[in-house]
């Protein structure tokens, strides 16, 4: 996990700022990094729909992006659309806390 949320999570990010946003990006992003980070906290693996669920608690501000991304997982398209800069946001964040539960092991 560590090479994760330290190398490969960063690098991924940094490729996407310079390509179009789409909805496997968004759902990739998401429940990849709150998937790591439940590991984290947990202590157990789950799968990415209860790693979205477990988000939507554990990151307030971005409760509404992270039900979005959960709804597109479970194949159901519309409703709301994704800032790149939002998703980009969540993602620095969630690193970032990823970092420190790192630390704290």
């Amino acid at each position: 996990m560590d090479g994760h949320i330290n190398d490969y999570w960063p690098s991924y990010l940094e490729r996407m700022k310079d390509r179009e946003l789409t909805e496997e990006d968004m759902v990739w992003v998401t429940s990849g990094i709150t998937r790591i980070l439940y590991t984290l906290s947990q202590k157990e693996i789950c799968s990415k729909e209860k790693a979205l669920q477990w988000g939507k608690a554990a990151f307030h501000d971005y409760s509404e992006l992270l039900n979005h991304a959960l709804e597109l997982r479970l194949g159901r398209r519309g409703g709301r659309q994704t800032e790149k800069q939002e998703l980009l946001a969540f993602a620095k964040t969630a690193v970032q806390r990823g970092k420190r539960m790192l630390e704290q092991r």
